[in-house]
């Protein structure tokens, strides 16, 4: 099952991660895609999923890989974001605690 990630990126689970992560589902989910455009200020998203996904999109979607590439600056500004998330995780702590908690009852 693919999922979408905008809204949990940087606000849902351990560092950030998303929903997936928080709910331990990362062997049960196909393909995540995380948005860089709402919690982490910047631009683009990536794909994350398995070995065998990789593959297929090196193979079967190269256009879309060559064409949708981020600069050097937009790379740095989301690196940046994710070291933000993971020094704030205490902070967050307490939301993602109620947020989980709602999405399993």
């Amino acid at each position: 099952m693919p999922t979408l990630q905008a809204h949990a990126t940087g606000v849902v689970g351990p560092r950030g991660a998303g929903c997936v992560q928080a709910l331990g589902l990362q062997r049960r989910v196909f393909a995540r895609v995380h948005t860089f455009g709402k919690a982490l200020g910047a631009h683009g998203a990536v794909v994350v999923g398995s070995a065998v996904l990789r593959t297929y999109l090196i193979n079967y979607a190269r256009s879309l890989i060559f064409t949708t590439s981020l600069p050097p600056h937009s790379l740095v500004a989301v690196r940046a974001a994710y070291a933000v998330m993971a020094a704030a995780d205490e902070v967050r702590a307490p939301g993602r605690a109620r947020h989980a908690n709602g999405i399993k009852s």
